[in-house]
């Protein structure tokens, strides 16, 4: 327990590299629901530190533990979105912020109106005006 909560606070801080180095180390002996949110933190360190198919990878094996818990998939769900949506690839980011809508309010730091935001992006991207303004209108009224 002590070594997890160093390496999550090391997350935290912004030491990253060294913090990815822990998180692997303890992966391997990590107990079943402790799994899910190591590979949490492993993927915003990576993400951090550019790493995004290293972080895509992490966040999809969150979404793939058998322990993970409804907040854990939604925030793993929520930091696909966004990197995908950076790479351009609105329909994959769609798909993981319309899961992050499905569950919200499971993960309380993402206020509803980012999400909708989001979505708003996606659908822009993707052409669709009707999905993008829909998302635009509950985005405004979203806390």
């Amino acid at each position: 327990d002590m070594r997890l909560r160093a390496a999550y606070e090391r997350v935290n801080v912004g030491k990253f590299e060294i913090a990815i180095n822990g998180l692997n180390a303890m992966l391997t002996m990590a107990r079943a629901e402790d799994r899910p949110r190591l590979l949490l933190f492993l993927g915003i360190a990576s993400e951090q530190l550019g790493n995004h198919d290293d972080a895509i990878q992490a966040f999809g094996k969150v979404l793939n533990e058998a322990h993970t818990s409804a907040a854990l998939n939604a925030e793993a769900h929520y930091r696909l979105g966004a990197i995908y949506l950076r790479r351009g690839a609105a329909a994959w980011a769609k798909m993981h912020f319309v899961a992050t809508e499905q569950s919200k309010g499971m993960v309380p730091h993402i206020p509803a109106r980012d999400i909708y935001t989001f979505l708003a992006q996606a659908a822009e991207c993707l052409g669709d005006e009707s999905d993008r303004n829909r998302y635009l209108s509950l985005a405004k009224s979203a806390r």
